[in-house]
């Protein structure tokens, strides 16, 4: 006899959660039932459920502001079991919230009136059907390796149930021409699943490469289009192969329709051209924002977001990806970058511990840089981590409070002097990089876009650590 489906109902109207929870468990399901974000949080991370049912208007306190925590759960839900099933329930109707639910994941959608329990029920049996289909294709994939047949990178680690169903997943689109969105938070390997995407693809043996920063592109997309002295933008140089538009959140609201006939009709403009011409290169967007909430707070164009959203893959935090992943990537900096010969059970431990919610690889990488230049015998146990300003895992579901103290503002003193110290070895190693700019220019080498990237990176976290030194000279606890 097969075992009983699971069940998480999450409902903050304790009324209607019991309501629901009574009609699945009269059905035969084994019902577990939360009642905020937080108590969700805690059950996805540790309990695998079929099916998660969730109220869309969960209230969550999302960057300093109280926020709708319900598309957080369907995000957490998918990254933590990809075959779980989510069903998005609300008392609005609104478009944005379908959307928002739709996009992270959700099976259906239903809003709540006199007939809700009844299209509940069916609702869930379909989500049931669908999440068993899917488990057994899962646990048949694991058990055939050889259905991942990319040509993967050493140091990309996808060793977790996540990453795994990522690379299926960017197996099935690297022959699709159709443009390709990847989201994730900073530090997550975007880029690195970008180039994985590129590589697998005919567009590798047909043509360049090339990357975008959108944060950098001027007013009028020349850079992209070109047009200005007949000089050729980044569309026509990446020909028969891969452009890259990185982090499209940040490019500008008032230039974000500039990119809508490249993305929907691969058609484009050269500025001072009377006709369109067409982009015979793959493209693919990176996105680390949530771009949904912007679409909503009217932060990002609409016509756009729909055009993106059609070929959307998530690459998840390294916090929901497993402990053996952690290890391995750990591991594999350790002897690539010769940081150290190894870490010991206590220092991966505590590492595990931490949420990385800054810039999850690029940190981790950090972290490891910076134990390794404390240890005596190569090795680095957990005496040798760096004190860090992190939420662990647990303290990132559990911090609603909205007067609970910012991490940045709970630096002991020696911690404030190790945020100058970081402050002033970046501003070296800007130093450094800005001279070797200069140095190829005048010897007529192109400069590394990677190079540039890195810079404004850079720029980004000494402003983040000026900002941090000055509210902890201030007293701000606010």
């Amino acid at each position: 006899m097969p075992l009983a489906s699971t069940i998480l109902v999450v409902e903050d109207n304790h009324s209607q959660n019991a309501t629901y929870c009574n009609a699945l468990q009269a059905k035969g399901y084994v019902v577990t039932s939360a009642f905020d974000v937080v108590q969700a949080f805690e059950l996805i991370n540790d309990q695998q459920f079929d099916v998660v049912v969730v109220d869309m208007l969960l209230p969550m306190e999302i960057d300093d502001r109280l926020d709708f925590g319900g598309v957080e759960i369907v995000h957490r839900a998918k990254s933590r079991d990809a075959a779980s099933q989510v069903i998005a329930i609300t008392g609005h109707g609104s478009r944005e919230l379908a959307v928002q639910a739709t996009a992270a994941g959700a099976i259906d959608y239903i809003i709540k009136d006199i007939d809700t329990t009844d299209r509940l029920m069916h609702s869930v049996r379909v989500a049931i059907h669908t999440a068993r289909e899917l488990r057994a294709e899962l646990q048949e994939d694991t058990s055939n390796e050889d259905l991942i047949t990319l040509s993967l990178p050493a140091h990309l680690i996808a060793n977790s149930p996540a990453m795994r169903l990522l690379l299926r997943q960017v197996q099935n689109l690297a022959e699709n021409d159709a443009t390709v969105l990847i989201t994730g938070e900073p530090g997550v390997g975007k880029e690195l699943i970008a180039s994985v995407l590129h590589a697998n693809s005919s567009y590798a043996s047909s043509g360049p490469y090339r990357v975008a920063m959108c944060r950098n592109l001027s007013a009028g997309l020349a850079e992209l289009y070109g047009g200005n002295g007949g000089t050729s933008g980044l569309v026509s140089d990446a020909e028969g192969g891969t452009l890259v538009l990185r982090r499209v959140d940040l490019l500008p609201f008032n230039m974000q329709k500039l990119l809508v006939p490249l993305i929907e009709h691969k058609q484009y403009q050269p500025i001072g051209a009377t006709q369109a011409q067409t982009c015979f290169a793959r493209i693919i967007v990176t996105a680390a924002g949530n771009l949904p909430q912007m679409v909503q707070r009217g932060r990002f164009w609409r016509p756009l977001y729909d055009q993106l959203s059609r070929y959307t893959v998530h690459v998840p935090p390294l916090r929901e990806r497993s402990q053996e992943d952690l290890a391995a990537l750990a591991g594999y900096m350790l002897h690539a970058y010769e940081f150290a010969a190894g870490l010991t059970k206590p220092a991966i431990q505590q590492l595990v511990s931490y949420s990385f919610a800054r810039d999850n690889i690029r940190e981790l990488e950090q972290i490891l840089r910076d134990a390794a230049l404390q240890t005596d015998d190569d090795i680095i146990d957990i005496h040798h981590l760096p004190p860090l300003n992190l939420p662990s895992r647990t303290d990132l579901h559990s911090q609603t409070d909205r007067n609970a103290p910012s991490p940045i503002n709970v630096l002991t003193p020696d911690q404030q002097e190790e945020t100058e110290h970081y402050r002033k070895l970046i501003r070296a190693y800007l130093q450094r990089m800005r001279q070797r700019e200069i140095q190829q220019a005048a010897l007529g080498i192109q400069a590394d876009p990677s190079i540039t990237t890195e810079i404004i990176d850079l720029q980004a976290k000494i402003k983040e650590l000026e900002l941090a030194i000055a509210r902890i000279s201030a007293g701000d606890t606010s």
